[in-house]
């Protein structure tokens, strides 16, 4: 394609990341990285010139960019997660004190199977997120093919101490469609966030990249990668039936992202935004 209309494949793949970022593009196939021109976008595709014009298109102005360079320069927010389960480094206590002297807000992603370590946590972060990734055990070892013993009663363990902490707290279900995610399981998560009653539940579609891509092969299974994917129409359905049969207010929405936020133990009229 870059040979074809002469321009840099470089250039193109950054064009793409912008074009789905803006849903210009939306993908057809995970595996091959193929996609296709949104509909309304494809109307105004008339020639190859048109087609490189999308691609050059600037959708972030210099403005924009400085100002994000300048406050990039200043940050003041740690997020504590995505490098392996955080409590397990052994000074975490110590990690969080050192962002609070520098004023910074904190928050710590846990799966929730030490839940030792988080009652000895000290000080505590801004705000704690538990993932909550199943509505039982037996969902919970297919979906997690734990390799720790008693994992699922640790989870639970660690769900029973929110009461008890001074920090914000989140239950966070990461979807997964026709896996942790069903109709039938709705009632089961009810009663699991009324039990552990934090501030907020937080539903999010999780996202087919990297491992996740090899999640056919995890499950044994002939479906395909999209029949687990939690589109987020699917994902709206299911937060209704939620809110519906809980009685806690969904209070926020990201389409992009696919989240979808419930107020718990938190008045829904009160920003949610974490702040210092």
């Amino acid at each position: 394609m870059s040979n074809a209309i002469h321009i840099s494949k470089n250039k193109i793949e950054r064009a793409l990341n912008l074009l789905k970022n803006q849903k210009f593009v939306v993908p057809i196939d995970d595996i091959n990285n193929n996609f296709k021109v949104d509909k309304e976008v494809k109307k105004c595709i008339d020639s190859r010139e048109d087609l490189e014009l999308l691609i050059n298109r600037v959708l972030t102005t210099p403005d924009e960019i400085m100002q994000a360079n300048a406050e990039a320069l200043f940050p003041n927010h740690a997020a504590i997660s995505l490098d392996g389960e955080p409590l397990l480094y052994p000074k975490i206590s110590q990690y969080v004190e050192e962002f609070k002297n520098r004023n910074f807000t904190t928050f710590i992603v846990t799966n929730g199977t030490l839940p030792e370590t988080l009652e000895k946590l000290n000080p505590l972060p801004s705000q704690l997120y538990i993932t909550l990734p199943a509505p039982n055990e037996e969902i919970y070892k297919k979906t997690c093919r734990p390799m720790i013993k008693d994992g699922w009663n640790k989870i639970n363990e660690s769900l029973n101490l929110i009461p008890s902490l001074s920090c914000r707290t989140l239950v966070r279900l990461t979807a997964v469609k026709n896996l942790n995610l069903k109709k039938e399981f709705l009632e089961e998560y009810v009663s699991i966030v009324k039990k552990a009653n934090p501030n907020f539940f937080e539903i999010k579609g999780f996202t087919l990249q990297a491992k996740a891509l090899n999640i056919n092969n995890r499950l044994k299974s002939s479906q395909s990668l999209h029949y687990y994917f939690p589109e987020y129409q699917f994902l709206e359905t299911f937060a209704q039936e939620f809110q519906k049969m809980s009685g806690f207010p969904l209070i926020y929405t990201n389409k992009v992202s696919r989240d979808f936020l419930f107020a718990v133990n938190w008045d829904e009229n009160k920003d949610p935004s974490l702040k210092a």
